[in-house]
């Protein structure tokens, strides 16, 4: 409960991100500036991220690392949506789309499992340097629970805290690196027309009896 609570700021700063970065894109007619913004926006968080060491742990540090990140990530699912849109071919509207949010899912998938081995692998080499068992590194999300019930005073446990926090920052900095790259690919956006005419087969016209009568 305490863990989805402190991760509250992100959604919110991600809705905020959204709507700015729509506002600003309808206001302008431009997107690429919302996906250059988004990224700058990412990859600072994942910096204040990777600076999140257990003696800089301040509440502060925190949220705002967050909020920043949040709001980058939404700033760039509004504007890469709108860049890949306007983008394409009339009458394609529907298949880019949808194979944004396949590729959006794929992409939380990869990088779901990516992340977790990251996170594996740096926790083993950490707790095989302190001298401590590696096997927890093979189950390190449920380890979580019997930490809380260690002695916070205790020399073991604040071995292990290490050795979680050292292994989160890899997987941060890989997160940076790679938005960083995705920085430079934004880069090469150009901006595209985005007064073109939605053609599709689905509309509705009036039929001979009341009402409204759709044709598909």
């Amino acid at each position: 409960m305490k863990a989805g609570i402190d991760l509250l700021p992100i959604p919110a700063a991600m809705i905020l991100g959204g709507a700015v970065a729509c506002a600003g894109v309808v206001w302008k007619g431009r997107y690429c500036w919302a996906i250059w913004v988004g990224s700058i926006f990412a990859m600072l968080g994942q910096g204040l991220l990777i600076l999140l060491y257990t003696e800089s742990s301040a509440t502060l540090h925190w949220n705002l690392a967050l909020i920043v990140l949040g709001f980058g990530h939404g700033a760039l699912g509004v504007s890469i949506l709108l860049s890949i849109q306007a983008s394409a071919t009339a009458g394609q509207d529907c298949h880019t789309t949808a194979s944004y949010t396949f590729l959006r899912e794929v992409g939380l998938c990869l990088g779901v499992a990516v992340g977790g081995t990251v996170l594996q692998g740096s926790l083993s080499g950490y707790l095989r340097e302190l001298g401590l068992p590696e096997e927890v590194a093979a189950n390190a999300q449920a380890f979580v629970s019997v930490l809380h019930h260690m002695n916070p005073d205790s020399t073991e446990k604040q071995q292990f805290v290490s050795a979680y926090v050292q292994s989160f920052g890899r997987v941060f900095e890989m997160l940076a690196v790679i938005q960083g790259i995705g920085f430079l690919s934004a880069l090469l956006i150009k901006d595209q027309p985005m007064n073109l005419r939605l053609v599709s087969d689905h509309f509705i016209k009036k039929g001979r009896q009341r009402g409204v009568q759709s044709n598909v």
